[in-house]
């Protein structure tokens, strides 16, 4: 035992320490690796994934031969970190090779080790010619206590968000901001929003939206929104999981979370929580330790996973949560459905000057079409598309009268009463004809994509009595 110890203080020896670096406090670890087929191994070979210094890693062995490929000439060992969540680790360390059952007979380098022969003769000659071999690697791991507090507490909000199920969205990208609030009695006594400074996550831009005092009857608590600055700009939808959250200025182990999830639209920019935490609460200790607010500041943030619309149900589960926040219908409604018109030669429509109507379509027990006029219905609109919905039996003495709501999904849903006076509802300048061919800043795409566009309507129908 008493030569292991020297063989690992040895390790320690050779480990030369960045005077460059922050910390206040050193993990020190040692881990083994026990290779029994090494003159068998040709090329590369990796060990099992271990812990270290509470971070996984594992080593990869490269060996290089001779041109005759019958006689070892170097061979490298890489420590490679595996977290499966990144972030800035500093450390220095030493690796070594030994015979399995010797702690005498053993070459070490720091940090990256490549080994060579003309450096190492004797120890290819002896000890390398065994089939028993062990590599060692001897870790320092600088830990800077309060950024270390900081990326365990990010990393936590990442991983709770990356559990809730997202198979209808594609995922663009997900990102993390924070913003110091280094005068909080300038504000705490406002009964109007402050804002951040404004922040970009993945291609768009935001701002986080706090309410000192709450927002109408909540006024005994903070309210905390994320508003998105672009999606009225750009007619965009995505759809954000995000975690909202205050957290001590020096410390981020005392904090308080709130998730919420949110599809983000022309009608809605702004999202959050109306009672993100009591505003005694902000002042009380934190399980012993110090309250989230202390000697005038805290730090407020969010972490967001941004996701773009990759199926039409997400545009459904869209159109429906507008209806129910607009609907103002006591009416029952008898049935919702969606209808998708696929044009997979806009050039030949592009250059008609009159209305192009879908096949057909049924829905709550009525025929509808969709009414597209690709240069505009008017010399007015003629540098827009007019898209509307008509209804086709209207004119049935036994339905006199129709209610729907509809959403011919990027336009806010409308309810209108379709009768036998006015059988169609739509837009003159649902977009304008250049905007079809403008690309998105986000996924770089067209509306109109090899020459192929899709228009589709949502539909609720309810039952609705006969007019006089």
């Amino acid at each position: 035992m008493e030569l292991r110890k020297q063989y690992i203080d040895n390790l320690k020896y050779v480990i030369k320490h960045n005077p460059s670096i922050e910390y206040d406090n050193i993990i020190e670890g040692f881990h083994e690796w026990e290779i029994d087929n090494w003159k068998r191994i040709k090329g590369n070979e990796t060990c099992s994934e271990f812990s270290l210094c509470g971070h996984y890693w594992d080593l990869k062995l490269n060996k290089n031969f001779s041109k005759l490929g019958n006689s070892l000439s170097s061979f490298e060992v890489t420590l490679r970190n595996k977290d499966s969540i990144k972030s800035e680790i500093n450390y220095s360390c030493s690796i070594s090779v030994r015979e399995k059952y010797s702690y005498s007979d053993y070459i070490t380098k720091e940090m990256y080790s490549s080994f060579d022969k003309d450096f190492y003769k004797n120890d290819f000659k002896t000890f390398l010619k065994s089939d028993n071999i062990v590599i060692s690697v001897y870790m320092f791991l600088y830990v800077n206590t309060s950024k270390e507090k900081k990326v365990n507490f990010v990393n936590n909000l990442t991983h709770k968000l990356r559990n809730e199920d997202t198979s209808n969205y594609k995922l663009i990208g997900k990102d993390y901001y924070e913003w110091k609030i280094e005068n909080w009695n300038g504000i705490k006594y406002n009964c109007d929003a402050e804002y951040s400074m404004k922040f970009n996550i993945c291609g768009y831009n935001w701002k986080l939206k706090i309410y000192p005092n709450g927002v109408s009857e909540s006024n005994n608590h903070v309210s905390l929104y994320l508003k998105n600055l672009d999606v009225g700009e750009n007619k965009s939808h995505i759809f954000v999981k995000c975690s909202l959250f205050m957290a001590n200025y020096d410390n981020y182990d005392i904090n308080h979370i709130k998730d919420f999830s949110a599809n983000f639209n022309t009608s809605n920019n702004t999202d959050g929580i109306k009672e993100f935490i009591p505003k005694n609460q902000l002042y009380e200790s934190f399980k012993c330790y110090d309250p989230l607010i202390k000697d005038n500041k805290v730090v407020v943030g969010a972490y967001l996973y941004v996701y773009e619309y990759n199926k039409v149900d997400c545009i459904i589960k869209d159109a429906k949560e507008l209806m129910e926040k607009r609907s103002n219908t006591k009416n029952q409604y008898v049935q919702e459905d969606y209808y998708e018109w696929t044009i997979d030669n806009w050039k030949k429509f592009k250059s008609n000057r009159s209305v192009v109507c879908s096949q057909e379509f049924d829905i709550g027990g009525h025929t509808w079409r969709i009414y597209l006029y690709p240069n505009g219905n008017s010399n007015d609109n003629r540098e827009n598309v007019s898209l509307f919905l008509h209804c086709k039996n209207t004119k049935d003495v036994s339905l006199v009268h129709i209610a729907a709501d509809y959403s011919l999904y990027i336009l806010p849903d409308n309810t209108f009463i379709f009768s036998e006076y006015e059988t169609e509802n739509g837009c003159d300048q649902f977009i304008k004809i250049n905007d079809l061919y403008a690309r998105n800043k986000v996924n770089n795409k067209t509306l109109v994509e090899d020459n192929r566009l899709i228009i589709g309507v949502y539909i609720r129908v309810y039952r609705f009595g006969k007019g006089k």
